[in-house]
């Protein structure tokens, strides 16, 4: 006979009681894997594989399947630093659970750390996450249109959805421009940013000596966004340092600014962009 762990991982990490009762196993070897660590008990009826990430086990605890941000980004996506994780759960279930504690019902003790969404209606997926595009659904309904925006493009980027399979879900008119170009969270923003206030740019684009650049708008002026999660080390910055040098010989104006101005000042992004035009910096 199989053992407990091995049999919770082939149904993908996830395994309800009965099925493993009817595997062969009893009652007293499902406690004694539980005990050993070979398997987690996460709620009544269900027992997980201890290396299934810590999102989605909340999320079977909660009783259903990860969506929106966190669903998104269990399939690699990028998404903002939420804490918060998204469960979508059957139209009839029933004792959802808090995410930390399976004794405790979600509805005598809720929960800011997650947001139940009643929208599972069998979707594909696996046992504890959605599909990629009900997760993108989620997000476009419950997340703001930067955010979504810039997932959204990030989905693409990787090649988990196509800008056809994206008309399914009848994107509002601002999300229909998203596209596979931006490689970061921060280029994504800025593109929505430039977009939303008629901003005429170029992405990605390669100049001799340096290679890609972020944007480029009017014939010299280059904008980089450095990524959240990059351009720390010390030989990232000394190469964004060399790459500054090396377009201002070629007469460029280079504007870098970080993920969290984007996301969080733009005012002050905007109103450097917006007066380098207005000088007529950004023409040769």
């Amino acid at each position: 006979m199989a053992s407990v762990y091995y049999d919770v991982q082939r149904r993908g990490g996830i395994a309800r009681t009965y099925e493993l009762l009817r595997d062969g196993h009893t009652s007293h070897r499902l406690t004694a894997a539980v005990r050993a660590g070979e398997v987690v008990r996460v709620r009544q009826g269900h027992y997980a594989c201890p290396e299934l990430g810590d999102e989605e086990t909340r999320a079977v605890r909660v009783g259903g399947r990860l969506t929106g941000v966190a669903g998104a980004r269990r399939h690699g996506i990028w998404t903002p630093p939420l804490s918060r994780i998204d469960v979508s759960v059957p139209a009839d279930a029933r004792a959802l659970r808090t995410p930390t504690d399976a004794r405790s019902r979600l509805a005598a003790h809720p929960d800011p750390g997650v947001r139940v969404s009643w929208t599972d209606h069998g979707a594909r997926g696996t046992r504890s996450a959605l599909e990629v595009r009900e997760c993108l659904r989620d997000i476009v309904r419950s997340q703001s249109a930067i955010v979504a925006f810039a997932v959204l493009e990030s989905a693409l980027h990787l090649g988990l959805v196509t800008r056809t399979s994206l008309r399914r879900l009848d994107l509002p008119r601002r999300l229909r421009a998203a596209d596979r170009l931006s490689e970061s969270g921060g280029e994504s923003m800025l593109r929505f940013r430039l977009l939303a206030q008629r901003t005429a740019f170029r992405q990605q684009v390669q100049i001799p000596r340096v290679g890609r650049v972020d944007f480029v708008v009017g014939q010299r002026l280059v904008i980089e966004v450095d990524g959240a999660a990059f351009h720390t080390g010390r030989d990232d910055f000394e190469e964004d340092r060399r790459r500054d040098a090396v377009l201002a010989a070629l007469g460029y104006l280079v504007l870098r600014f970080s993920y969290r101005q984007v996301e969080g000042r733009w005012r002050e992004v905007s109103a450097a962009i917006g007066a380098t035009i207005a000088r007529g910096d950004h023409l040769w």
